[in-house]
This record gives C-alpha cells, sequence and structure tokens, in this order.
C-alpha cells in the first residue's frame, strides 16, 4: 500500500497513501473546514443563491442526486476509475450565471471536495471546455452518449 507523510506544518507521520493528514491533524482540518464553511454561508453576499441552498427544493434535489448516481464522485469514478464518495453537489453551470437550470438535473454533478477544487482550477482556464466534459460524464452516467 502507498505511503504518504501527513501535509500539516512539520509532521512526519507516516499515513497512508490516499489520506492528507494524520489522524490527528485530520480533526483539525475538518474542524478548520466546517467553520470556514459557517463563515461563507453566514457572510455570503448573494441572497437569493443562499435561500435557494437553503430551501427544500434544493433539499431534495441534492437526496435525489445522491440516490441517482450512488454518493459517487462522478469524475473519479469515469475519468479516474476511482471509487470516491461524493461531497458536494456542483451546478456545471454555476447559478449566477443561469439562474433558470438551478434545478435542472442535467446540470449538478456529485463530486469530492478534491476533484470540485480542480474543477474550479479547469473553470478558471477553460470553462466552457470544462462544463462540456462534464456534461458529457452525467451523459455517459445515464446512458445517453457522450464520452466513449
Amino acid at each position: 500500500m502507498p505511503k504518504n507523510i501527513c501535509n500539516f506544518n512539520g509532521c512526519n507521520r507516516i499515513i497512508s497513501g490516499h489520506e492528507k493528514y494524520c489522524e490527528e491533524h485530520k480533526v483539525l482540518f475538518e474542524i478548520n473546514c466546517k467553520e470556514k464553511h459557517r463563515h461563507y454561508k453566514k457572510f455570503r453576499r448573494d441572497k437569493r443563491e443562499q435561500s435557494f441552498y437553503n430551501s427544500k427544493q434544493w433539499k431534495m434535489l441534492r437526496d435525489f442526486i445522491a440516490v441517482k448516481y450512488k454518493g459517487l464522485c462522478i469524475w473519479s469514478y469515469l475519468i479516474e476509475d476511482n471509487i470516491v464518495s461524493a461531497d458536494v453537489n456542483h451546478h456545471i453551470v454555476p447559478v449566477k450565471d443561469d439562474w433558470s437550470k438551478r434545478l435542472d438535473i442535467y446540470n449538478i454533478i456529485p463530486l469530492s471536495n478534491r476533484t470540485h477544487n480542480m474543477i474550479h482550477e479547469l473553470y478558471k482556464k477553460d470553462k466552457e471546455g470544462t462544463q462540456k466534459i462534464l456534461k458529457d460524464l452525467i451523459f455517459k452516467w445515464n446512458g445517453l452518449g457522450g464520452i466513449k
């Protein structure tokens, strides 16, 4: 099994190659992430968008997506041939760009946090191209064509 070193500053503990932090620092990292998320939600400027993410419609759709995609990160499964749990439901065309697609099941793809961050970096380089890849993954999963 591959090995790794904890990414926390100065920690040199050997860990599994699939982990980023040792058990001690993983807890600190998770607490920090939750706190950042709470702060983000509290001070979010777009109240309409925040209201949508708190709505019953979104929560029901989010649960539906989890079942439809079996809780998997679709990118990891179809591109990397890896089984990874999804942490977020990503709007391929952001809600800010097209409000009408906020509840479109073919505009939402479940991703892991790692993949979600990577997708946002790819958006900075080639948003349209990345969106096409994501849409193709959705179509492939649903048996509608897309990537072969």
